[in-house]
């Protein structure tokens, strides 16, 4: 893809228990704007993605609007509504004034997870791809990689993908997200950002093992188990049959 940054399809990771993601549903990517016609032609021909959820702000959407898909059903489900102070959005990252960026960074996965809008959002998320069965679907944010990041773990660890598995596709964003990154901080520069501010922001930018490692030990001090988490009534509170349902969509021999 030309004109969609940290796009991928998660699909034929092995599981735990002997099977593997099925191909052709789950695609994870960045913002949908201004995106070529080869992209859309590949994303909706090629790759047969019915559904976009887009789990960025409404400010984030309002002025950056995803590009119409004819043939896909849009779904904004903003997971940090409820946010306290720490968001995942390039405008918040940019106008933090003093800051360390790693505790932000921690606390931004602190909050996708145990937020309202965070935990109502993912249950909205799950229960819609469920109620979808098998059409493909593309979830993002900005950058595809934190809100989309989580969500991508969530699903992957629901489906008893190897751990190392999942920490190998969320660090993925770096080397797919650094041209965009690139450009960003070069245009930050122009504008006058310090060397400090830009390293901070530069390290907002990409991700760490530790953060998604901080996601799900903020899931096991609180729930226990990512099954709990789904399942909890102050969790996703999700019915026991979706994470068997799951496993019988999403996995193959």
């Amino acid at each position: 893809m030309e004109t969609i940054v940290n796009f991928r399809e998660l699909a034929n990771f092995k599981t735990t228990d002997g099977r593997k993601i099925k191909p052709g549903v789950f695609f994870r990517s960045g913002e949908l704007v201004k995106i070529s016609k080869d992209d859309k032609e590949a994303l909706l021909d090629t790759y047969k993605v019915r559904h976009i959820y887009d789990f960025r702000n409404s400010q984030e959407v309002n002025e950056r609007p995803d590009d119409k898909f004819s043939g896909a059903d849009y779904h904004h489900i903003d997971l940090m509504k409820d946010d306290k102070g720490g968001s995942a959005s390039l405008d918040d990252m940019v106008n933090m004034s003093s800051f360390d960026p790693n505790q932000a960074m921690y606390k931004i996965y602190e909050e996708i997870i145990l937020s309202n809008s965070g935990k109502t959002g993912y249950q909205e998320f799950f229960e819609d791809v469920l109620s979808h069965e098998e059409e493909a679907v593309l979830f993002h944010c900005f950058a595809g990689k934190d809100r989309t990041g989580m969500a991508a773990g969530l699903l992957l660890s629901i489906l008893n993908t190897n751990p190392q598995d999942i920490m190998d596709d969320y660090l993925k964003t770096n080397e797919a997200r650094k041209s965009a990154n690139d450009e960003i901080l070069a245009t930050l520069a122009k504008h006058g950002f310090s060397k400090s501010r830009l390293d901070s922001i530069e390290l907002m930018l990409y991700v760490k093992p530790e953060y998604l490692k901080h996601g799900f030990q903020v899931i096991k001090k609180n729930f226990d188990t990512v099954e709990n988490y789904f399942l909890s009534k102050d969790g996703l509170n999700l019915p026991k049959s979706s994470i068997t349902d799951m496993k019988k969509l999403y996995t193959v021999e």
